[in-house]
């Protein structure tokens, strides 16, 4: 995986980055452009806010990326985009599957950036104008248990056309819309609001431990979202509602958010 680089860049590199808008990736928070990513001539991340995001006052996409005019070059932004995707075998499977090497962390932000981690999306300029309008489809519980049945195969879906999910982590997992009564699969810019989580191989009773676990929590304070277990034939899976989603009257928002190596710019291999 590429490492955090630092040093001043040449006028060649920034004028590299600047030469083409068709190759960068739009960056969204909750559906507004903060700015836009790129790879210089070596391979670094590279973004620029938007100038109506900074006429606008907005709040910086990260604690390690102020507000600025000028360019974040030499890889800079890096830390906090390779924290928004998958991990170990996940992102070893999701690579092979799309076909681009595990360490293309611009590649796989570029196939899977949709619905990520808090309110932050990625989009290819052709995506984004295709992806303003969202939308879910219903799944049976039957279809519910065979996604989850092939995630080992197909993680977070990846390739499916319409479909882009990212989470960080190495547990298998599946970002879903709940309505209360039925599981749905969010199409284009639709946002999740629930991730379902079957159980860790290996590993005995894990569905029954999280809940527990939350359930305790609950009890003694805690401020923890919903969870429920969710049983259909002989698989239990255990769903969390998501913290970084809210709902303003029919619709859901994005909250926008970050971890602790997103703020700090530590690489998800050092975490």
């Amino acid at each position: 995986m590429p490492r955090h680089r630092t040093g001043s860049p040449s006028p060649d590199l920034v004028c590299a980055g600047r030469r083409s808008m068709s190759d960068r990736l739009l960056v969204k928070i909750d559906g507004a452009v903060v700015g836009r990513l790129w790879l210089d001539e070596k391979k670094h991340f590279c973004f620029l806010y938007d100038d109506l995001w900074l006429e606008n006052s907005r709040i910086p996409l990260s604690l390690a990326l102020p507000l600025r005019k000028d360019a974040y070059l030499d890889d800079e932004p890096h830390p906090f985009f390779a924290n928004l995707l998958p991990e170990e075998k996940l992102r070893t499977v999701i690579a092979r599957n799309l076909g681009i090497s595990p360490n293309n962390d611009y590649g796989l932000l570029e196939r899977i950036g949709g619905d990520c981690a808090g309110a932050v999306s990625l989009y290819t300029n052709e995506a984004a104008v295709q992806s303003e309008t969202g939308s879910y489809r219903r799944l049976s519980l039957d279809e519910l248990n065979e996604i989850i049945g092939e995630l080992p195969k197909r993680p977070l879906l990846a390739g499916e056309k319409g479909i882009r999910l990212s989470l960080a982590g190495a547990q298998k997992k599946l970002p879903v819309y709940y309505d209360g009564h039925h599981f749905h699969l969010g199409m284009g810019s639709a946002p999740s609001n629930y991730i379902v989580k079957p159980p860790i191989e290996d590993l005995d009773n894990t569905v029954e431990n999280e809940a527990f676990c939350m359930a305790l929590a609950h009890e003694v304070g805690l401020d923890v979202p919903k969870t429920f277990i969710h049983q259909h034939g002989p698989l239990k899976l255990f769903v969390i509602e998501r913290y970084d989603r809210t709902r303003t009257g029919e619709n859901i928002q994005r909250l926008h958010q970050e971890d602790f190596c997103q703020a700090l710019r530590i690489q998800p291999e050092f975490k």
